[in-house]
């Protein structure tokens, strides 16, 4: 079954996109640069670039295919240029200087790679139907029934991997893991070269009990973060005595693992603990856990380094950790020793958090205010009467871009702060 990529790049393309509130009033630390109206549609991106802003909208959806108008903007909200493409699907490329947009054709099994200022890079035909496509680390991986191909930023076929059954994920390097289940609580690590050869598999440690005829159990197992040394593989174990009532503490049995699997597919260390997310920071693992945020030494010998409670943890690519406390109206930013770097207070409980690099936004759940964070200090508030989402963030040049709706339709306004 194809599941459209674009509606799941939409989301995480930018972390603040999908938000919505009102406005039409800035704060005084907050103003409009420029505003430029859109046609009816969607904004996919708006991408900072230099001195301008690549604005990607789509006029709609007929027929399942998507027509993309893509504008190169200047820093007074002129359009320079402007391109449009149509396509079943798209997705964004990135290699380490620039961004490039990949249409796909599923049925033709065709991929074409345009420059955001229109021009056709490459095109390559898989020569039978394509299942789904996706991009990581420069590298464009296409899905086909029986086949995953791996195409460099310029079109070249580079590897070739058998479409096996299980969960994928794609490490730096290329190379490629499979999570394969082949039982309720049997599970197998394969390992393939960024060429698409079977290096090693091996089993995933699965924690056992007596008398399984007698349990309801289930087993969920996911890879967590591959890195250059290993494999993070959460394991969380739970079985229900087969009875009618359950109320006993003893008729429920659950445990929780977090395993290291080194590059070689040996289990390096086991931790009794519950991984909701990990990041590693020089030589320990940062693990975001239950009412706890760890430190794991390379022992696997885990350390408290911070109480949550029942609040929020949000753990970011260095280390750091946001730090919500809704009942207390706080937000703090914690580093990895578990100590704070600063701490705020943030306006109304009934509202959600947002996050750049060094930016953080509250937007309250009726939708009439956004207030905006700079390294723990707040330094504006934005409001209107217009409904609104934020589709770019440039940090270097302190600009917010929104796409507003009113009863005259819709714009792209540039916000500085």
């Amino acid at each position: 079954m194809k599941r459209s990529l674009l509606s799941f790049f939409i989301a995480f393309v930018f972390i603040l996109m999908n938000t919505y509130a009102s406005t039409t009033f800035a704060a005084p630390s907050i103003k409009t640069l420029w505003q430029l109206p859109l046609d009816p549609g969607f904004t996919f991106a708006t991408l900072p670039k230099n001195d301008s802003v690549i604005h990607i909208h789509s006029k709609g959806v007929p027929y399942k295919v998507y027509h993309f108008d893509i504008m190169t903007i200047d820093q007074k909200g002129k359009v320079k240029n402007k391109w449009n493409v149509s396509e079943q699907d798209f997705i964004l490329g990135k290699t380490k200087n620039e961004y490039y947009l990949i249409a796909v054709n599923y049925k033709k099994g065709m991929v074409t790679a345009y420059s955001l200022a229109g021009k056709k890079l490459w095109q390559y035909k898989a020569g039978k139907e394509i299942d789904s496509i996706n991009q990581a680390n420069e590298r464009v991986y296409v899905f086909t029934n029986e086949k995953i191909i791996a195409l460099s930023s310029l079109g070249k076929n580079v590897a070739t991997f058998k479409n096996i059954n299980g969960y994928k994920y794609f490490s730096n390097d290329g190379s490629l893991y499979v999570l394969q289940q082949n039982g309720i609580d049997k599970y197998e690590l394969q390992k393939y070269s960024n060429l698409g050869k079977l290096q090693w598999k091996t089993n995933v440690p699965i924690p056992t009990t007596e008398q399984l005829e007698q349990w309801d159990v289930t087993v969920n197992v996911e890879i967590k973060h591959i890195s250059d040394t290993y494999v993070y593989i959460a394991v969380d174990y739970f079985k229900v005595k087969k009875d009618e009532f359950r109320t006993r503490e003893d008729e429920m049995l659950q445990i929780d693992k977090l395993h290291a699997i080194n590059t070689n597919g040996k289990l390096a260390w086991s931790a009794d603990i519950k991984a909701y997310n990990v990041v590693e920071k020089n030589d320990r693992l940062i693990v975001e856990s239950h009412q706890f945020v760890y430190s794991i030494d390379q022992k696997g010998k885990p350390n408290k380094i911070f109480s949550q409670g029942i609040n929020d943890v949000m753990l970011t690519e260095n280390g750091d950790f946001f730090f919500l406390d809704y009942s207390k109206r706080t937000l703090a930013l914690v580093s990895p020793e578990g100590k704070y770097k600063w701490k705020t207070s943030f306006p109304k409980q009934d509202s959600d958090f947002l996050y750049g690099r060094h930016t953080a936004f509250f937007k309250t759940y009726d939708s009439k205010e956004l207030y905006v964070y700079e390294r723990g200090k707040e330094i504006g508030v934005y409001k209107s009467n217009d409904s609104f989402y934020l589709t770019g963030l440039d940090e270097q040049k302190r600009i917010i871009y929104i796409e507003g709706r009113n009863e005259k339709g819709s714009y792209l306004r540039a916000l500085k702060y």
